[in-house]
């Protein structure tokens, strides 16, 4: 088992179907699932994120004197029960959603032009799936000028990735990267993306930058993890100025960044790993924001000044029995979450008065908040 904040989360929990033949596989993650439970005094609230979530949500639901299951199981067909459609994202130019039907097997994705009536469906997964007797998507995004899609399919079931990126356009396919982990970042100027490679045991601990139009043996190493306890990732910031590079596992991080006007980028770290420790990073309005449980088992937020990097204030201090969430950004407002007496809050603070008030929904007791960007204008 491994703790996060207050929540326990069995560490042999994964999505395992492609492996389950008769049964056996569940029955020995099941035992060894409890094997594991059985070290632990004391259970309150666990989490069993897909997939087959039954197979544990059941009896963990019996186990000692556990108070409060979250279970629920990410895939397609689970979430249409749920909803058909996805709400919009409003981009700068483009309205970007997501569509399951109960004809297709795999998601849509389609846009409209902000203001525009015309739709178009600019990846089709029944249609990408088509004659392949295994079909799984990584990642797809959008570049920043709208006008490239990248995207990546694992066709074989050995959980490694090709990565197309095609000219939204005219469909045309102009790049494609075998064998990667499946994430894609593109850069702010849309003439390279980044992308993730696994070692020899699947593990994604390697991080390259391709540009366009040149060949793959010319892709740079930005990033690699040595230990091979770590996986890495590789993310933008909320300023949309920085690049963030997150290696860790499930109880140590570390964080690394650049800015995206360097020429040559070179991965600059922020905070030296620490075993235990747990911090993430973003940035706006010229803030830093570090989200950590160093002397704090609850988490809390700290931030600092870009040009006094590291001269930390606290900014969500931590309190005993509450579980600090991370922070959204707006031009004029950061929201927040945070967990007490197991029921989810929502914060909001005015930037320019540093007031924070908590959000009342309804006059219900029992309700689970929270906080999500449906649009890139953050002037609202």
């Amino acid at each position: 088992m491994k703790k996060i904040g207050n929540y326990f989360f069995p560490d042999t929990d994964i999505h395992f179907q492609r492996w389950v033949l008769d049964g056996e596989y569940q029955k020995k993650q099941r035992d060894d699932l409890f094997l594991k439970m059985n070290s632990i005094k004391t259970i309150k609230r666990i989490c069993d994120i897909g997939g087959h979530v039954g197979t544990w949500s059941v009896p963990m639901a019996q186990y000692k004197d556990t108070e409060m299951i979250f279970a629920f199981e990410p895939n397609e067909r689970v979430r249409e029960c749920f909803v058909e459609n996805t709400l919009p994202y409003k981009d700068k130019n483009y309205e970007y959603w997501t569509k399951t039907t109960k004809e297709g097997n795999y998601f849509k994705k389609f846009r409209k032009k902000i203001n525009d009536s015309k739709i178009e469906c600019y990846f089709d997964g029944d249609l990408e799936a088509k004659g392949k007797k295994f079909f799984s998507t990584g990642d797809l995004a959008v570049s920043y000028d709208d006008k490239l899609l990248a995207f990546s399919i694992d066709d074989k079931g050995g959980e490694y990735f090709t990565i197309f990126v095609r000219r939204i356009s005219d469909n045309k396919i102009i790049e494609k990267i075998e064998n990667t982990a499946g994430g894609v970042l593109w850069a702010y100027d849309d003439k390279s993306f980044f992308y993730r490679k696994h070692d020899s045991q699947k593990r994604p601990r390697k991080i390259f930058q391709h540009k366009l139009g040149t060949s793959i043996n010319d892709d740079k190493l930005i990033f690699e993890e040595k230990d091979e306890r770590f996986t890495c990732s590789i993310d933008t910031t909320s300023c949309e100025q920085f690049y963030i590079i997150e290696t860790g596992e499930h109880t140590t991080t570390e964080v690394y960044f650049f800015h995206k006007s360097e020429k040559i980028f070179k991965p600059k770290l922020f905070i030296k790993r620490e075993e235990g420790i747990l911090y993430n990073i973003d940035s706006f309005n010229g803030y830093w924001y570090m989200h950590t449980n160093k002397k704090a088992e609850d988490f809390k937020v700290l931030r600092c000044k870009h040009e006094k990097l590291n001269d930390w204030d606290d900014f969500i201090p931590s309190k005993n029995g509450v579980l600090i969430g991370g922070l959204t950004f707006l031009k004029n407002w950061i929201l927040r979450t945070e967990v007490s007496d197991a029921l989810q809050k929502v914060f909001v603070r005015n930037v320019k008065t540093n007031k924070e008030e908590q959000l009342i929904f309804t006059d219900e007791k029992v309700i689970s908040p929270g906080v999500a960007l449906l649009q890139k204008d953050k002037n609202t």
